[in-house]
């Protein structure tokens, strides 16, 4: 094999590389030789295939099969000789095999680049650290309670009023016609809880049980479905029930063993608990991000052309698709295409760069994802889902794949957590106020 390099170039190289026709023909007949002991021909027995019409058969076919593994094994001799660290597969170009003449090829390669581990000694950060208030346990617990309120069917013949519960049935037109999602059978909605547009809510207030109403709404300009803004539809609204809040539960033992909790101070232990596990977080989202960003200043490498590419390519493919169902920030809407692309190009040089030197940390301190890891980020996902738990864990437990797309985010939350635990950090104290300044 005969190797010269013709390309080096930052993290590209390219190779020509060229075999001798020997050693194709030796493995081509080696191979045609195999087949006539095992290939089957009608009107000659297993194995008795003459050489001569296995070769006339097969030579075409066999001598591609040779050339395309030559290839590929070619191809990994050259980069495990120079211990190359491929960042994506080798591509083949202008592949050669001509009567009479050597196998010949290029092959372009793109490297990832050397990345030395950051002296964790040079990094610090600062830890904020906020502790649960009295106060906002006790208004933890009120809000609790007013959540916990339970309702009776009204029955006296009064009118709805805000805050009351509505059990409705309704069909929407615009110009006569049905529209999509613009139909409902026993619908609740609770009247001041901006759970539907305010204008359909205010044709309700004052409506009694089998009352039957029919109104306008001009759906307004930030209405989710673009298709029906600024559209007028008209609705048929039929009430077949009216419930009623009670008087908010008292905060007592008794509240606490209905949530099934043994007294009132284990209640207030489990809301604090919940409370500083929702703090400890934003706490560590701030120092992630500072780590992240300390780690973006002080490492400097070249990075892979095309995979850097890839990322923008997902980035702006995201910012496409916001664009056109209405649902991009503010902020980059008011910025010209130009402007966005260089933002998001930035961006995605950023997550790569972190991404190479995350992820060569995590292989130098042998940082591993474990069973355990895997299951316990099921089960925040499956908590993300109230009353879904179970659908949720048996969609993991039959998709790998699902699986596999939680094993990006647990890694990288593990390496900076192992570099957390290797730097210098200030803790200071801060009101949950300054936390959520901070964070936001």
């Amino acid at each position: 094999m005969i190797v010269n390099e013709t390309l080096s170039s930052g993290l590209k190289r390219q190779f020509k590389i060229k075999i001798p026709r020997s050693v194709i023909e030796e493995k081509t007949e080696k191979k045609l030789s195999e087949l006539s002991n095992t290939v089957k021909i009608s009107g000659f027995r297993p194995g008795k295939v003459p050489a001569g019409v296995v070769k006339q058969r097969f030579s075409a076919s066999v001598a591609n099969e040779i050339v395309s593994q030559t290839v590929s094994e070619s191809a990994n001799k050259v980069v495990d000789e120079r211990t190359l660290k491929l960042a994506f597969q080798p591509k083949f170009e202008n592949v050669s095999f001509k009567d009479g003449q050597d196998l010949e090829f290029e092959m372009n390669l793109e490297l990832l680049p050397e990345i030395k581990s950051p002296d964790f000694k040079k990094l610090s950060a600062e830890k904020l650290v906020a502790d649960v208030p009295e106060e906002t346990i006790s208004k933890e617990l009120e809000g609790l309670a007013e959540r916990r309120r339970e309702t009776y069917i009204v029955t006296d013949g009064s009118v709805a009023e805000e805050g009351d519960i509505l059990s409705v049935d309704f069909v929407g037109t615009i110009d006569g016609k049905e529209f999509t999602g613009g139909s409902a059978k026993k619908f609740s909605v609770q009247l001041g809880a901006k759970q539907v547009l305010p204008e359909f809510e205010q044709h309700l207030l004052g409506v009694k049980p089998g009352e039957e109403r029919t109104f306008s709404v001009t759906f307004p300009e930030n209405y989710p479905s673009r298709e029906l803004i600024g559209k007028q539809a008209f609705f048929t609204v039929t009430t077949n029930e009216l419930r009623r809040l009670k008087e908010v539960p008292a905060v007592d033992e008794a509240f606490a063993k209905k949530l099934g909790v043994t007294n009132l101070d284990d209640l207030k232990k489990n809301v604090r608990q919940q409370i500083q596990s929702s703090l400890d977080r934003l706490s560590w989202l701030k120092l992630k991000r500072q780590i992240l960003d300390e780690l973006d200043k002080m490492n400097k490498f070249e990075l892979p052309p095309t995979m850097v590419q890839m990322e923008f390519n997902s980035i702006w493919q995201e910012i496409q698709a916001r664009k056109q169902s209405g649902s991009i920030d503010p902020e980059d809407a008011k910025k010209s295409e130009t402007e966005l692309q260089k933002e998001y190009q930035a961006i995605a040089e950023r997550r790569v760069k972190l991404g190479l030197l995350l992820s060569e940390i995590g292989r130098l301190n042998n940082i591993q994802i474990t069973n355990d890891d895997l299951s316990k980020a099921v089960m925040n996902e499956a908590m993300r889902f109230p009353g879904q738990e179970k659908q949720v864990i048996e969609h993991y437990q039959k998709n790998s794949q699902a699986v596999a797309q939680l094993r990006a985010p647990i890694f990288e939350d593990k390496v900076v957590r192992f570099i957390a635990d290797h730097i210098k950090l200030n803790q200071r104290q801060v009101s949950v106020e300054e936390l959520q300044k901070e964070i936001a």
